[in-house]
């Protein structure tokens, strides 16, 4: 595969006053884990006009698994969002 330059990014003319990388599960065996990419989600803060906050999440789930892992990755996404 080769070297590889991979990342997330959100565009907004906003910005945010928090940004937060969180990692998300992904257990593969050691073949695949060689060649994919990390999960993971951004959650970021932007402050809105009337003094309330946008909380934006811009995520990279699995999407090649039977859906147990999808199934938990959602499952710590809400998580954090519920705090």
């Amino acid at each position: 595969m080769g070297r590889v330059v991979a990342g997330q990014m959100t565009l907004s003319r906003w910005r945010p006053t928090t940004v937060e990388r969180h990692a998300l599960l992904g257990e593969y065996n050691f073949l695949v884990q060689l060649v994919q990419l990390d999960r993971c989600f951004i959650l970021e803060r932007i402050p809105a006009p009337d003094g309330r906050e946008w909380v934006l999440i811009n995520t990279h789930n699995s999407a090649f698994d039977a859906g147990q892992l999808r199934e938990q990755q959602f499952g710590y996404i809400k998580e954090v969002m519920t705090r």
